[in-house]
């Protein structure tokens, strides 16, 4: 099998890179920008460029049995302050790669949504694949409604399709020095002693995954006999903010640098932990990694950065 990880420079597709051909999946990649930490793996083929140059985009799909996307402009701050920007950006690029990858016959499509922002405020907990979806901001808006472009693809077309709801992701190569990301803007204040901005009062609950973890989810994805189908990839736990800090305080053995609290964002969901039940049944996965783990993995990342 032969996979395009579109968006594949980045966080989430650095790992499949190294993942996908240990489990005998080769891979190509089309990305605007090179990968941010690594110089390109030799046995990659990496496409730069993005959906305005439909020839570069031909030449990336052509011989490709399926797409892992993975490309996102947004997080929920910024979609929230330009949602125009974020449908612009995230949603048309991406109906642009479906056509393509319609036109060329590519068989399958693993879409990674957003299990933290399409459920909206969950009426029970932990949230399973039938809760309803009432995304409070763009970013879950616009990942639902690539989900439901994709149902029509499967349903009209014939394309398998496989979404996969993810949790909150952390580990190595996150930035820890961006805007996106708990545990590694944590872990980028903890390196450089510099004071934590929380919003609200740090009770927000959240289900962290270890991007090893999700890598082994889209392996899954890519293997399951469907025509339809959509995944929560959770750990069915969740911590709190102030949780977060106090168990990076135990991993790293520093004390907790000042933290600065900002009024919680009208659209921050309080709490949301999935429930990766039907995961567990139909795609033989569940999460490994225990968070002390892979914060201690993602701290040692962190240490070795020049900064």
């Amino acid at each position: 099998m032969h996979v395009l990880l579109i968006g594949g420079n980045g966080f989430i597709g650095s790992h499949l890179k190294d993942f996908l051909p240990l489990n005998g999946v080769s891979v190509s990649v089309l990305d605007r920008f090179p990968e941010r930490y690594r110089l390109s793996q030799n046995n990659v083929q990496v496409f730069l460029g993005d959906h305005t140059d439909l020839a570069l985009t031909q030449r990336s799909m052509e011989g490709a049995d399926a797409l892992i996307y993975l490309a996102s402009t947004s997080v929920p701050l910024t979609s929230a302050s330009d949602p125009a920007t974020d449908i612009t950006t995230n949603l048309v690029p991406f109906l642009c790669y479906l056509d393509e990858a319609l036109r060329l016959k590519v068989k399958r499509v693993v879409f990674l949504s957003s299990g933290g922002t399409v459920y909206g405020i969950p009426i029970s907990l932990p949230v399973t694949e039938e809760h309803p979806t009432q995304p409070l901001v763009s970013h879950g808006i616009v990942k639902l409604m690539m989900e439901k472009y994709l149902f029509a693809l499967a349903y009209n077309h014939g394309m398998e399709v496989v979404i996969l709801r993810v949790g909150n992701a952390y580990g190595e190569g996150q930035n820890p020095f961006g805007r996106f990301g708990a545990i590694a803007t944590f872990l980028g204040c903890f390196a450089r002693r510099l004071p934590i901005t929380i919003w609200g009062n740090g009770e927000m609950i959240r289900d962290y995954v270890y991007v090893k973890d999700i890598a082994s989810a889209c392996l899954a994805a890519l293997n399951v006999k469907s025509s339809y189908s959509i995944y929560n990839i959770g750990t069915t736990r969740g911590y709190s903010l102030n949780d977060l800090i106090e168990i990076i305080a135990n991993v790293t053995n520093l004390s907790a640098p000042d933290i600065h609290r900002e009024e919680r964002h009208s659209y921050d969901v309080p709490h949301i932990v999935l429930d990766s039940t039907l995961a567990r049944q139909q795609l033989g996965w569940e999460p490994t990694t225990l968070l002390s783990g892979g914060l201690r993995v993602t701290w040692e990342w962190v240490q070795a950065l020049s900064f």
